[in-house]
């Protein structure tokens, strides 16, 4: 299975590692998907054995038309690894 963990907020901190980590033990493979910068993301996932791909949304935005075209983007950001799963999470900060 090919799953996309899609979030508006991750850090190498928070991305939910246990639950990353217990996929890939079970032979999946993960991506996560989220707007921050791929340098900080890409090196911690790679220790977990997932990937990263940036995905530029407008966390703050309230026009219905930026929602569709962050929609769309979300879907070009995971098009290269096409998942089976899609897993939505919304993070909080503190």
């Amino acid at each position: 299975m090919k799953l996309a963990m899609v979030t508006t907020y991750a850090t190498p901190s928070n991305m939910r590692r246990e639950l990353l980590e217990a996929v890939v033990a079970r032979g999946h493979r993960v991506t996560v998907v989220s707007p921050e910068p791929a340098g900080a993301m890409q090196g911690a996932l790679a220790a977990l054995g997932g990937t990263y791909r940036e995905w530029p949304v407008n966390r703050t935005g309230i026009d219905p038309a930026e929602d569709v075209r962050s929609a769309i983007a979300c879907t070009r950001s995971c098009a290269p690894s096409v998942p089976t799963s899609c897993w939505s999470t919304r993070s909080r900060r503190c």
